[in-house]
């Protein structure tokens, strides 16, 4: 558990370290503080190790290039005025401790979930060692279809710099809480000390954070990962609201908040593209300030290099633009087919729709009935179905019929966000529906609504005692989720504690399959001996050994993989 905390307290450090020397750099004149710093670093470097991925592996060398840029960014802003940001209680230290402590254990399991997670051990490794060890490789796809789109996620771009150095195969017992600890202090933070409208906004968030800490498991999953990103950039939102941004002050450069919300919500979009609809309302947004004064396009700058090398990874490995989903191709040796890749959609959408042995039949199914099936799935009486009712099918319906009920022409931004996070799960329906894919947007639908409503004077009575004793109601939820994870999660997950030591990821039993593909000298992968699982097997390792698959140079497989025709020699 030290070890984690200690760790996080490190990256955090070298990461503001980065967000100061950006701003050093470029010279913004609005003040910021510790979290703005760390938001402005992460997307900036997460931007420029995505682009830098392309062309040199994430290992310990760029590992050593990051943190020096994080030790020159507190020498280069030493004149600047400390961060704004109020002194803390210890009593409010005390709850910040609660929280990482309680992220800390969830995250600490030496045996646990974490050698089930399916997915981590399925793929989520094998990504990770690919991005270490090499540059992006050309038609990775096509050894691994999921090797394409997960070396294309930005969450794998930092997961993988995570992954060197004392933190090597600790990722996944750190990476993502350590993004999920960060979201959660400061949303405490924005209730202690935030407006009315904040403090409204971020405890909604704050519940959803708290569940998210609560059924954390050790893993690398990053379906969460995007919406903590998608919380933060509402906060800025809000800001910028309540700012009444003018177009001369921000091209002045005066407000931060108008900068980070559109980088955040494009880091998103690059974790998991579910987002799709809000950054396209977004970008609509932003150009049409910037058809009023185009001397904001700097606004743009980190959002494009995102999406950029978001988009140019999954070229290099698929051949596909926005691969999984299957448009925009482009014609070269390795592309996928476009066969593969809406098969490759096809499987993603189904089993999201009817997870379970039949999920590949779902598609040829009547609306209503696979409609239907998914309800029963997700509403039969149990655990899982309990949760999903409390934390995403009652706020939805509550959303619903309070955002039909109540906006003002006044509130139209509110409007227009609360109508995105609805057109996304619409397309999350259509698309995706599994409920951990959206969970995310109910709640930051709901923060936003209440924040709304507040705004407009609809609960300004009625929330006028809970906002005096906000405070005191999330210690409340501090200490029930507490109960909770020590009487509970604990024993049930079969958690075997530690002070230091903290889990490391393993190879699964793989046994060598030599491809007869023609080749000299012949192509050798690792594939599953046992429990169907790869871990942190070496490369290159897959489910499906294909005799069709090549490589551009026979015995070099940084060159990339290609499949030969099925009637060539």
């Amino acid at each position: 558990m030290l070890f984690i905390i200690a760790s996080w307290f490190l990256w955090y450090f070298v990461v503001v370290g980065v967000g100061k020397f950006v701003r050093a750099l470029f010279g913004f004149v609005s003040e910021i503080n510790i979290f703005d710093a760390f938001w402005l670093g992460f997307t900036v470097l997460v931007a420029l190790i995505g682009l830098l991925q392309l062309l040199y592996p994430l290992n310990n060398i760029v590992l050593c290039l990051v943190f020096l840029v994080g030790v020159t960014g507190y020498w280069l802003d030493r004149k600047q005025k400390p961060p704004k940001i109020r002194a803390l209680y210890p009593l409010y230290l005390m709850i910040i401790s609660i929280v990482i402590t309680n992220i800390s254990l969830s995250s600490v399991s030496l045996d646990g979930l974490f050698s089930f997670s399916t997915d981590t051990y399925g793929y989520h490794l094998s990504v990770v060692r690919w991005i270490n060890e090499y540059a992006t490789i050309p038609g990775l796809a096509n050894l691994h279809t999921r090797l394409g789109y997960g070396t294309a996620s930005s969450f794998f771009s930092f997961a993988a710099l995570f992954d060197n150095w004392i933190w090597d195969g600790r990722s996944g017992y750190l990476c993502s809480s350590f993004l999920l600890a960060i979201a959660l202090i400061q949303v405490i933070y924005e209730i202690l000390y935030g407006t009315a409208k904040l403090k409204i906004y971020s405890f909604i968030c704050f519940l959803y954070l708290l569940s998210e800490a609560l059924i954390k498991a050790p893993g690398l999953y990053y379906d969460s990962v995007a919406f903590y990103f998608l919380i933060v950039a509402g906060s800025y939102v809000i800001k910028m609201i309540e700012a009444n941004l003018s177009i001369d002050s921000i091209t002045e450069g005066k407000y931060f908040n108008f900068y980070i919300a559109p980088s955040l919500i494009t880091l998103s979009f690059t974790v998991k593209p579910m987002s799709i609809v809000i950054l396209l309302c977004c970008a609509i947004i932003y150009a049409l300030f910037f058809l009023r004064s185009p001397r904001i396009w700097t606004v743009a700058v980190v959002p494009v290099l995102l999406l950029s090398g978001y988009m140019l990874r999954n070229f290099v490995t698929s051949g596909w633009l926005l691969f999984p989903a299957p448009y925009i191709n482009f014609s070269t040796a390795y592309s996928l087919s476009k066969e593969t890749v809406e098969n490759e959609y096809l499987i993603i959408k189904n089993w999201a729709r009817a997870p379970g042995s039949n999920f590949i039949q779902v598609d040829s199914e009547p609306f209503y009935i696979w409609v239907s099936n998914w309800l029963r799935d997700n509403l039969t009486f149990n655990i899982r179905a309990l949760f999903n009712i409390v934390t995403f099918f009652f706020p939805l319906l509550i959303n619903l019929a309070v955002t039909s009920w109540y906006f003002t022409k006044q509130r139209r931004i509110y409007a227009i966000a609360c109508m995105a996070l609805f057109v996304s799960l619409v397309f999350w329906f259509f698309s995706a529906p599994d409920v951990r894919f959206a969970r995310g947007f109910v709640w930051i639908w709901s923060a936003l609504l209440l924040s709304a409503l507040y705004d407009a004077g609809v609960l300004s009575k009625s929330f006028n005692f809970f906002l005096r004793h906000i405070t005191e109601s999330m210690m409340i939820f501090i200490v029930f989720e507490c109960i909770l994870l020590w009487g509970f999660a604990l024993p049930y997950r079969n958690f075997e504690f530690s002070l230091w030591r903290v889990g490391k990821s393993e190879s699964r039993q793989v046994k060598a399959v030599v491809l007869n593909n023609g080749q000299t000298p012949q192509l050798t992968v690792w594939v599953p001996a046992r429990d169907g699982s790869l871990g942190d097997a070496p490369l290159p390792c897959t489910y499906y050994p294909n005799d069709r698959l090549c490589l551009f140079v026979p015995g070099d497989i940084s060159k990339g993989f290609y499949l030969k025709s099925s009637d060539s020699d």
